[in-house]
């Protein structure tokens, strides 16, 4: 189950987050830790991921990135989410030596596997910030 932590902050201050070996988003400004996935989520992203990854590098469609990579939401709103996977149209990726880092986009298509504790209003949350990002 993922934990609000009490902390409000800038993109710019969770993107100097040090590496504490815990997964983090940032939703509206707070800081939620996301705890480490059992097998079965892992797995089921993990097995999307991969047949999405193979459908897209055969069509030279973009970019399916692991279950680690952040996307900028909405800076204004200091919003910042790790999908279990995400697909990016080749036309929409910044150009090689740009991508090192968080991409300030939205994902054209996210896959989050839902855990047996997130609640439906979390699910709906989560859908409704990639929506209002395009």
């Amino acid at each position: 189950m993922a934990t609000t932590v009490a902390r409000s902050m800038s993109v710019e201050e969770y993107l100097a987050l040090p590496d504490d070996g815990c997964q983090h988003e940032l939703v509206q400004g707070e800081l939620i830790e996301m705890p480490g996935s059992g097998f079965e989520h892992s797995d089921i992203g993990l097995g999307l991921g991969a047949e999405l990854r193979t459908f897209v590098r055969k069509h030279k469609l973009g970019r399916v990135p692991g279950s680690d990579g952040a996307y900028i939401l909405n800076r204004e709103q200091r919003t910042v989410l790790v999908p279990d996977a995400a697909f990016v149209r080749a036309d929409r990726l910044p150009p090689p030596g740009e991508r090192a880092g968080v991409l300030e986009l939205a994902p054209d298509l996210v896959v989050e596997v839902a855990s047996p504790n997130d609640s439906a209003n979390m699910i709906s949350e989560k859908v409704r910030e990639y929506l209002d990002a395009g």
